[in-house]
């Protein structure tokens, strides 16, 4: 019975007090917004590398003389080097074809094609490997003189560069994401506990009115824990609202400019206790915490 009456005294008491209230509740949200935008930074930059990484491949342009056997030899020792998710073979018709699409409008080219006897593009091996550092295995086997008869060309100097580049941004995002990440939630801490210490600050009197009477310390205690989880649960749904709508709105536009073929907003409907949960569950102890160390000097009057 007193836990109900002393929630009800928080609850008039948010409301009694309502200019403080908001402004503790809007520091929260602001705090909750970054962090949501930080955990999406995090995962848009994990799925915008794995988009990239799908998109890489490593293509062999074969000589047209290169006979079938000599192909299926070369896709087994590649396949036994490193892990392959994918081998795709475009014969020589079907490289013909597409060069002849790629230059339709290139009447010249297309003119010389018809001047040749015959085919003068060989098959090609398109190559998608699981991980990046498969293709560095690839690269070492295809490097080999015994090679040389069958391709006559490939990419793997370029992509070399590439890989390497993205698993040392890949590794710096990660760091750079929880170092900023661990320094906000720090600030946040500090500016949340502040704010709802200067709340409390301003109702000194009622403190000590409420001491002078003979009010234990949980009974004075109380309504301001449970009024500091008014303003984290108000702040979580506010945010949880802002954020879904902002996205919502927003991310068809943006996926359109970047291409992640990705719908962030289903994600987080599908994942939605698994990103907004941790926020929920910080935000309470922070408000539980801030309000216990901020009543704790004014409880010795």
């Amino acid at each position: 019975m007193v836990f109900f009456r002393l929630l009800k005294l928080a609850w008039q008491n948010f409301f009694r007090n309502f200019g403080p209230s908001v402004v503790a509740t809007i520091i929260i949200v602001l705090m909750l917004f970054f962090l949501s935008l930080f955990s999406s930074f995090n995962i848009l930059t994990s799925k915008a590398l794995e988009v990239f990484k799908e998109k890489i491949d490593l293509s062999l342009y074969l000589f047209p003389s290169v006979e079938e056997k000599e192909i299926e030899a070369l896709k087994k020792e590649i396949i036994e080097t490193a892990q392959i998710r994918e081998i795709k073979f475009i014969s020589s018709l079907e490289a013909l074809e597409a060069f002849k699409i790629r230059h339709a409008n290139d009447p010249l080219i297309l003119k010389s094609l018809k001047e040749l006897d015959k085919n003068p593009l060989g098959p090609t091996l398109i190559i998608k490997a699981v991980n990046l550092f498969d293709y560095q295995n690839i690269l070492s086997l295809i490097s080999q003189s015994r090679f040389k008869t069958i391709i006559y060309n490939q990419d793997f100097y370029d992509y070399q560069k590439i890989i390497l580049r993205v698993d040392q941004t890949t590794e710096k995002v990660k760091k750079g994401v929880i170092l900023v990440s661990l320094i906000f939630i720090f600030a946040s801490i500090l500016v949340v506990f502040n704010t709802i210490r200067l709340t409390i600050y301003s109702r000194i009197e009622e403190i000590k009115i409420m001491r002078l009477v003979g009010a234990s310390s949980w009974f004075i205690r109380l309504p301001f824990l449970f009024e500091a989880l008014f303003y984290g649960i108000f702040a979580w749904a506010i945010n949880l609202i802002f954020f879904l709508f902002l996205i919502g709105f927003a991310w068809p536009q943006f996926d359109k400019w970047f291409g992640l073929g990705f719908d962030f907003y289903s994600y987080l409907s599908r994942n939605f206790f698994v990103f907004f949960g941790p926020l929920f569950i910080f935000v309470f102890f922070i408000c539980i915490l801030s309000s216990w160390f901020s009543t704790q000097k004014y409880l010795k009057f």
